[in-house]
C-alpha cells in the first residue's frame, strides 16, 4: 500500500465576506453533496470512500487570508487513484467560480506516481530506438558513423569514455533521434530537375523522364526508403506517435503535471511504437543500402549538425549541378567529344557515375576551366570528402566551413561566367590566324 499526498495553499482576498475561517470553508466544500467532512480530519466521498483531510489557517499576509489544505489517500494499485482524483476535481470545481480565491498546488503525489510508473517504459522504448539506429548505421554506414553524424555540442556533453561509439546515441536528445529515421532528403536537388527540363527536347521527354529518374528528386526518409518495406508501417504515423510521446516524456522530465489521461496516452503510444521497432530490429539484416544511397545518408545526417553544415552541403551540390550543366552544354557545342565525358542526364539515370573532380579536370584539359579554378575546386572537394567521412577533427570551426563556402561561391560564379560560344569563336579565330599564317608562308615559299 502506498500513501499519496496532494497539498494546496488557498489564498482568499480579505475583502471577501465568506470563508473567513476554517468552519466556513469546510461548509463551502460540503455544498457538494458528495463531500462529507468528518471530525475535521477526514472526508467521506460519494458515501463509500474515506480520505485523510487537514486544513490549517496560516498567518495572514497582506491582503489575503491563507489556508493550507492537505489530502491523503492510501492506494493498493493504480485503479485506486481514480476516486481520489475525482474528489480533487470536485474540490477545484467548487473553488474555481470565485475570482478572489486562488488555489496553488504545493505537492501532487498523483502526478509523481504516474510519472514513476510510466518512465521505465519510456526509457525502454527510447533505448530500443537508439539500438535500432545504431545497428542500422553500423551495418550500412560503418564504424565511424557516430563521428560523421553526431553534432559537436552533443559530443561535448558526453560524460565518461567518449571513445566508445555506442555511447554517442545515449546523449542524443529523444526528439533528435527521430531525425535519423524520419528526416526527409532527396538524392538529387530540385534545381537539377529544372535544369534538365529546360535542356530537354519535347520529343525526348518520355525517354528521359523515367519513373526511376523522377524518384531521385522526391524527398524520402530513411524509414520510408528502407524500413517501411520490411515493417509495413508508415513513416508519418510512426513519427507522429514518436513526437507525441516526446511531448509527454518532457512533461515527466521537467516535473510538470501528469494526469490519468496523460498516463493512458503514454501507454497507448508505447503499445503502438514498441512492436514496430522490435519488428524492424528483427528484419534489419534484410535492408540493403547502395553506395550511392550511403553517400546520401551521410550527407543527410551531416546536415543535422547545424545550419552552416547544411549550407555547405547544399552549396556544394549546387556547384556540382552547374558543373554537370556546363559539361552537358560543352558536349552539345562539340567542345568536348561526346564519348569522352557522359552527360549529366546519363549520370542521373545511373548509367554512369563520374566524380565531379574528374569532370572538372577534363574541363581544364579542354581549356574550358582555368587551372586556378580547378585548384580551388580540388581543395573544396577534399574538404567535403573529409567532412562527410568524419576525417576532420571535432574542433573544425564554423569559420573554417564559412571559408570553404566563400570558395564555393567564387567557383560557382566563375563557372556561370564561362561563355562557351566565346571559347568557340576564340578557337575559330585562332584557327583562322594559323591558316592565314600558313597561307602567307606558302606564298613566300612559292616566290
Amino acid at each position: 500500500m502506498e500513501k499519496l499526498t496532494v497539498e494546496y495553499l488557498l489564498l482568499i482576498n480579505e475583502g471577501e465576506s465568506f470563508c473567513k475561517d476554517i468552519k466556513s470553508f469546510n461548509s463551502l466544500l460540503m455544498s457538494n453533496s458528495d463531500i462529507q467532512i468528518l471530525n475535521g480530519n477526514s472526508i467521506k466521498y460519494k458515501h463509500d470512500r474515506s480520505f485523510d483531510y487537514t486544513i490549517k489557517a496560516l498567518n495572514p499576509r497582506g491582503d489575503y487570508r491563507i489556508f493550507q489544505l492537505k489530502f491523503n489517500s492510501n492506494i493498493d494499485d493504480i485503479d485506486d487513484i481514480e476516486v481520489f482524483e475525482s474528489l480533487l476535481r470536485d474540490v477545484r470545481k467548487i473553488i474555481s467560480p470565485f475570482d478572489n480565491i486562488h488555489l496553488e498546488e504545493l505537492i501532487n503525489d498523483i502526478s509523481s506516481y504516474y510519472s514513476t510508473k510510466a518512465y521505465p517504459d519510456i526509457y525502454e522504448i527510447e533505448n530500443l530506438m537508439r539500438k535500432l539506429i545504431t545497428k542500422f548505421m553500423l551495418i550500412n554506414i560503418g564504424y565511424n558513423w557516430a563521428d560523421q553524424s553526431t553534432p559537436r555540442d552533443v559530443k561535448n556533453s558526453i560524460k565518461g569514455n567518449t571513445t566508445e561509439k555506442s555511447n554517442y546515441l545515449q546523449s542524443v536528445d529523444f526528439i533528435q533521434l527521430s531525425n535519423y529515421l524520419f528526416k526527409e532528403y532527396a538524392l538529387e536537388q530540385p534545381e537539377k530537375l529544372f535544369s534538365i527540363i529546360k535542356s530537354t527536347k519535347s520529343s525526348e521527354i518520355k525517354e528521359i523522364f523515367s519513373e526511376e529518374l523522377l524518384e531521385r528528386f522526391v524527398p524520402k526518409s530513411n524509414w520510408e526508403k528502407y524500413f517501411s518495406k520490411i515493417v509495413e508501417y508508415k513513416a508519418q504515423d510512426l513519427k507522429k506517435h514518436w513526437d507525441k510521446l516526446y511531448e509527454l516524456r518532457n512533461k515527466i522530465a521537467h516535473s510538470r503535471f501528469i494526469n490519468r489521461s496523460d498516463y493512458n496516452e503514454i501507454y497507448s503510444l508505447i503499445k503502438k511504437i514498441k512492436p514496430v521497432i522490435l519488428r524492424a530490429l528483427e528484419k534489419i539484416e534484410e535492408i540493403h543500402v547502395t553506395e550511392e544511397d550511403k553517400s546520401a545518408i551521410e550527407e543527410s545526417i551531416l546536415v543535422n549538425k547545424g545550419s552552416y553544415y547544411k549550407n555547405f552541403i547544399e552549396t556544394y551540390n549546387l556547384a556540382n549541378d552547374v558543373l554537370y550543366k556546363l559539361i552537358e552544354r560543352a558536349i552539345e557545342l562539340n567542345l568536348i567529344p561526346e564519348g569522352k565525358i557522359r552527360s549529366a542526364q546519363l549520370k542521373i539515370n545511373n548509367k554512369i557515375v563520374t566524380p565531379p573532380i574528374i569532370l572538372a579536370k577534363e574541363l581544364v584539359l579542354y581549356n574550358i576551366l582555368t587551372p586556378e579554378d580547378y585548384e580551388i575546386f580540388s581543395q573544396i572537394n577534399t574538404f567535403r570528402n573529409e567532412l562527410i567521412n568524419g576525417m576532420l577533427p571535432d574542433d573544425t570551426s564554423q569559420t573554417e566551413i564559412k571559408g570553404y563556402l566563400s570558395k564555393l561561391d567564387i567557383f560557382t560564379i566563375n563557372l556561370l561566367q564561362i561563355d562557351l560560344k566565346a571559347i568557340i569563336n576564340e578557337a575559330d579565330n585562332n584557327e583562322n590566324n594559323i591558316l592565314n599564317q600558313e597561307n602567307k608562308a606558302d606564298a613566300v615559299l612559292r616566290k
